[in-house]
Formats: C-alpha cells, structure tokens, sequence
C-alpha cells in the first residue's frame, strides 16, 4: 500500500513537471515581436522603437519583408530619422536597406513629444533570408530579433501577404 502511493505521487510530480515544461514553451512561442524600448540617434537624439507587426509579401520570385513599426519622440525638439539607418539583417549577416518611395520617404519627421503609431519599413529579401534569425536595426547599434531561427517555408501565392505579431514564425 505504502509502495503504491509512493508511485502515485511520483506519477503526479512527474505529470506536473511535464504540464509546466508545456506551459513554458507555449508562452515563450507566443512572445510578442519587441516590447517599446528605448534607443538613439547617430547624433545621440532618444526615441522610442516598437515593432508592431512582421508581414511578408511574395512577388515573383521574390519576397517583400514589411516592418511596421511605432517611433516616439519623447523630446522637447523635433527629430529627423533617415530610413536608411534603420536595416534588417539576416542570418547569414546579410544586410538589406528598407526601399524609399512617395509613401516611404528618405527621412521621417518626428515632432516634439509626438509618434508616429504606423511607420512601415518595406525590405526586398530573398527567400534564404527566411532560413533563419532576422533582426531589425532600429537605432544606432541596437538590433531587435523579429524573427526565430525555426524555417519558414513560404507557400504564399504571388501578391499574396501574411502577417506575423509573435516571434516565433
């Protein structure tokens, strides 16, 4: 009798570790892209980066990584951003420059204690860039993951978008 209840309690400690080692990686798959951290200019001006969502879209044979991001300017003064400081890397330590068009200008204006809640980054990538980890340099020297390591097989058709919100895509 005694042996018996030793096994069920072995039994149940043993169900109650697994059930935690379960919790835990579910949680940490569900990890949102980046919490709003704070980060800085070349010039040494401070602003506040969070990425918000990772979507891709394919086009042809190739693929299109669009960032949006929230950027906050905390300061007394005006700031300017130039969109090429802001590069996604994969990796492999390939480094790509977000395009600049009429909706994604070469600067982005921030004014005095205000944000910008949607800034979209849009990056032109290749489809062995989704092998692996990619992060997005947001400021000067500071890299943010926004993606795992774990393969992303894209099966999108072309002009076809998918959005991810977590990091674990």
């Amino acid at each position: 009798m005694k042996r018996g209840f030793i096994i069920a309690i072995v039994i149940l400690f043993a169900a109650a570790i697994i059930t935690g080692i379960v919790l835990h990686l579910k949680h940490r798959a569900a990890r949102p892209l980046a919490p709003p951290h704070s980060v800085r200019t070349h010039a040494g001006a401070n602003y506040v980066a969070q990425v918000l969502t990772v979507a891709i879209r394919r086009t042809g044979t190739n693929h299109h990584l669009i960032i949006t991001a929230r950027l906050e300017n905390p300061n007394p003064a005006a700031i300017t951003l130039h969109r090429d400081w802001f590069i996604l890397v994969d990796g492999t330590r390939e480094y790509f420059s977000p395009e600049t068009n009429a909706a994604q200008p070469a600067r982005i204006q921030l004014p005095a204690n205000a944000a910008s809640d949607r800034e979209q980054f849009t990056y032109a990538i290749t489809h062995k860039s989704l092998a692996g980890v990619l992060s997005w340099m947001d400021g000067y020297q500071h890299l943010v993951k926004i993606k795992s390591a774990r393969y992303y097989q894209s099966r999108l058709a072309d002009g076809a978008t998918v959005t991810f919100n977590q990091l674990d895509w």
